[in-house]
């Protein structure tokens, strides 16, 4: 694997998590909390919305995403352009728990994390075509959930978060399967999902209410770390968010939230090279509906857009991508 692709695979996970999942603490390598303001709906389904002492949680999410990538490489005086292509799906699990009105804590599963990438060039008068594979599970989380302020007494809701997940999933890069013109030259061996470090991360959000929703600001920080794979040392940096969100209740218990989210991702190494921070955009909406007050339902979308980076004096690199996540959420 080419050494953005593994960058791309263990941050598109983060990204798309993102865009899909807004009320979800944990997902991918350097992933970003999405956080979203308390309003009054029967179940507590928005991260503002402590649970209180004793009350419980369930999310289960299945979710799907998509993009594409454009590559350009300066070698020997002439430039070569390949066209990636990568599609995934997600299937994870959530238990949050009240401890205090103020203090929740949550654990994140995610059973499933596969993706399938594909990149396409021509050189020396043939087409090259080389396809790498990840499936298994994602690495644990867990993370708690403290409201500082809240609107009822201070105008304003305020929360802070904090996140721990070790690695606990296998971690293997994944090799490519080559072909020429066709035909299969190299096989390709199938890659494990896992960060193969441990992160820990920190987020805040301040809730403001207005005559149209609330309007919700969040930032976020999450660790780096270091792997090795098939003797090649991987170092992925630092990475910060800042999200912004308008959560408006359109019925009794329907509650629609847009948001644009800014992603900064640090440099990082792959063997001997080094390559630039690199830095996204995402747009998205969220809909939730409680059905009962034990039961809610959640659809988020999402699109993400990497504008052309230079990484490096000789390569550049552009990404999209779309997502989509459908969650069912239980109350007890």
């Amino acid at each position: 694997m080419i050494p953005v692709e593994k960058m791309i695979q263990t941050s598109i996970h983060a990204l798309n998590g993102d865009n899909m999942k807004v009320n979800k603490v944990f997902i991918g390598v350097i992933a970003g909390f999405t956080l979203i303001s308390n309003v009054y709906a029967a179940n507590k389904t928005h991260l503002t919305d402590t649970l209180g002492a004793g009350n419980n949680k369930v999310d289960i999410s299945f979710g799907v995403s998509g993009g594409s990538g454009t590559s350009s490489i300066l070698s020997s005086g002439s430039t070569t352009s390949y066209d990636s292509k990568m599609t995934g799906h997600s299937l994870s699990v959530d238990y949050a728990r009240g401890i205090t009105d103020r203090l929740d804590i949550t654990i994140s599963a995610p059973l499933i994390l596969n993706s399938n990438s594909t990149s396409e060039y021509v050189f020396g008068g043939s087409q090259y075509k080389t396809t790498s594979k990840t499936e298994g599970q994602g690495d644990l989380a867990l993370g708690a959930q403290y409201l500082i302020l809240d609107k009822q007494q201070n105008q304003v809701d305020w929360i802070v978060l904090g996140l721990y997940s070790p690695s606990t999933a296998s971690s293997e890069d994944s090799t490519s399967e080559t072909s020429i013109n066709g035909s299969v030259t190299t096989p390709g061996k199938t890659g494990k999902p896992g960060r193969g470090y441990a992160t820990t991360g920190i987020a805040t959000a301040l809730a403001i209410p207005s005559s149209v929703g609330d309007v919700v600001l969040t930032a976020s920080y999450f660790s780096g770390g270091e792997t090795t794979s098939g003797g090649v040392e991987y170092r992925a940096g630092d990475s910060k968010a800042l999200g912004l969100y308008l959560e408006s209740m359109i019925s009794e218990n329907t509650t629609l939230t847009p948001f644009i989210g800014y992603y900064m991702f640090g440099s990082y190494s792959y063997g001997t090279q080094d390559y630039s921070s690199t830095s996204a955009y995402s747009l998205g909406i969220s809909l939730t509906h409680d059905v009962s007050k034990a039961f809610s339902i959640k659809v988020d979308t999402g699109y993400m857009r990497m504008p052309e980076t230079s990484y490096t004096d000789d390569f550049t690199y552009s990404y999209k991508s779309y997502s989509l996540m459908l969650s069912t959420l239980f109350f007890f």
